[in-house]
């Protein structure tokens, strides 16, 4: 199939999947034989892939841009490295050489945001993947720097307009109804 995929997204993303995609994903599971009936499967799996975005979870791909200059650069890799780290942008800053109002500048330059609104931006990015990989929602809130799974779940809604489940959770699928287990 990977030869044959006619998508080239230019970035990463969550993809909403829906019961269909998910069946059609199920069914071409494994290398299979090159078919008819793989090949028009393949087909609609291609036509019904969308981005978590575009299909109606506002929010799900979060756009990250690496600054440039050294010391911003420095400061986001340091991020990346470790989403959960709370200095403020003054103990960053001199960390790298660089004064609060310095740093600060050079974020919204390179970036189109500032210091601590580009470490929430990283924060919800590298939630979102490790949501998608299946980690329960109080494992990533710690991993990406929330004191409680609640906080997490405030933020995440602040900036996606949703929960955590609701973004992973398949396209028309009811939620889950907590009061039976």
């Amino acid at each position: 199939m990977a030869g044959r995929c006619p998508i080239d997204w230019p970035t990463p993303c969550v993809l909403a999947v829906e019961p269909l995609v998910a069946a059609l994903l199920e069914h071409l599971a494994g290398p299979g034989p090159a078919t008819p009936e793989r090949a028009r499967a393949e087909a609609v799996l291609f036509d019904r892939l969308r981005p978590a975005r575009d299909a109606g979870g506002p929010g799900a791909a979060v756009r990250l841009v690496l600054p440039t200059d050294p010391r911003a650069r420095r400061v986001a890799l340091a991020l990346l490295d470790d989403p959960s780290d709370d200095r403020d942008t003054a103990a960053r800053g001199r960390a790298v050489g660089a004064g609060q109002r310095t740093l600060s500048r050079l974020f919204r330059a390179e970036t189109g945001v500032g210091p601590g609104r580009w470490r929430t931006l990283l924060r919800m990015r590298v939630a979102l993947e490790h949501l998608a990989a299946g980690r329960p929602v109080g494992v990533v809130a710690r991993h990406v720097g929330y004191a409680t799974p609640s906080a997490f779940v405030a933020a995440f809604r602040r900036e996606t307009g949703t929960t955590p489940s609701a973004v992973l959770r398949p396209a028309g699928a009811a939620p889950p109804d907590l009061r039976r287990r």
